[in-house]
């Protein structure tokens, strides 16, 4: 659906079952969205993905988990809630909340507009970091909609290429919104995208009760030697496992939010959390590559090659035609 629509949303080819009724300004991150109007009174919410400025590049770099569930200063200076999900251990990328912060409100301008207009049924779309930023919209909506008009959007979202939007707790989240089939995430088996951001997994990033927490009790029933090596074992992984998640917080949090303060002087930091538990989310929708694939998209120098539109339209048509 659109899928020459989702990148750069600019570049849009006619397509007479469509008419675009809304382009949103660009915020400062260069985040930008479309609403288009199928001829069944559908609308398609397309989120554009990373483009060539720095800024936009900066945005995905910037991947210190925060709280799925806060306050966040913008560019701007004007401080933006946000609701992504239920639990308070679900955290998120700090880059991607920025962009959902600049598209938030001319998307709910549009969306209550619409709804006056009939259109209740709402397709969410994007490739790449507009993958991402679907992921957001989708559950920033489910939550702004509980207390607010209206109650009866229905919404499917499809993210191309998405990189990993939070922890398992927020996807844990997604999944259960969009359960029954309202929520997939769409990956080429070559691309790097998907796979990223960098993730380190600790001792506490699992649910409270967990066999880590008791580990010193179990142990206690073993001999002196086994008990001294098994908690040497697991205290050089798991602090290994911390001091990757405080590099990752240093350089891809402090350092890059620095970066976007040196530009946008109004923006504020917000505090990080020491975690990066990235994982995937949404129903699964797999293309696999094989020989002729292989042929016909040969790497070189092109790091994107099995990223762009064009892969993942020859493998969505070969396996859905």
């Amino acid at each position: 659906m659109l899928n020459w629509n989702q990148y750069d949303t600019s570049k849009a080819k006619t397509d007479l079952r469509y008419k675009r009724i809304f382009r949103s300004t660009e915020g400062n991150l260069k985040n930008r969205f479309d609403i288009w109007l199928r001829n069944d009174s559908v609308g398609i919410i397309s989120i554009r993905g990373t483009t060539s400025a720095q800024l936009s590049w900066i945005e995905n770099f910037y991947s210190a988990m925060i709280p799925a569930t806060g306050k966040i200063t913008r560019t701007n200076g004007k401080v933006f809630d946000y609701k992504l999900a239920q639990r308070t251990d679900a955290m998120v990328h700090t880059g991607w909340v920025l962009g959902l912060a600049d598209l938030a409100e001319e998307l709910i301008s549009e969306i209550e507009t619409n709804y006056t207009k009939g259109i209740k049924e709402y397709y969410i779309i994007g490739h790449s970091q507009g993958g991402a930023l679907a992921f957001y919209v989708r559950s920033y909506l489910e939550y702004y909609y509980k207390e607010n008009f209206p109650k009866d959007l229905k919404y499917k979202t499809i993210c191309s290429a998405p990189p990993k939007p939070g922890n398992m707790y927020y996807a844990y989240d997604f999944d259960f919104i969009t359960r029954d089939g309202y929520g997939f995430r769409v990956a080429n088996t070559l691309d790097w995208v998907p796979e990223t951001p960098l993730t380190s997994q600790t001792a506490t990033d699992f649910n409270s009760i967990n066999p880590f927490k008791l580990r010193n009790e179990a142990l206690k029933k073993q001999p002196i030697f086994t008990r001294a090596y098994a908690n040497y074992a697991y205290n050089k992984m798991d602090n290994a496992s911390k001091k990757a998640s405080r590099m990752f917080k240093k350089y891809l949090g402090n350092k890059a939010g620095k970066i976007i303060k040196k530009t946008f002087p109004l923006y504020k930091e917000p505090e990080y959390i020491n975690q990066t538990n990235y994982t995937t989310a949404g129903i699964p929708i797999i293309l696999a590559t094989d020989g002729e694939y292989n042929n016909l998209f040969k790497e070189g120098k092109n790091v994107f090659i099995h990223h762009m539109y064009e892969p993942y339209i020859y493998l969505s048509k070969k396996y859905y035609p």
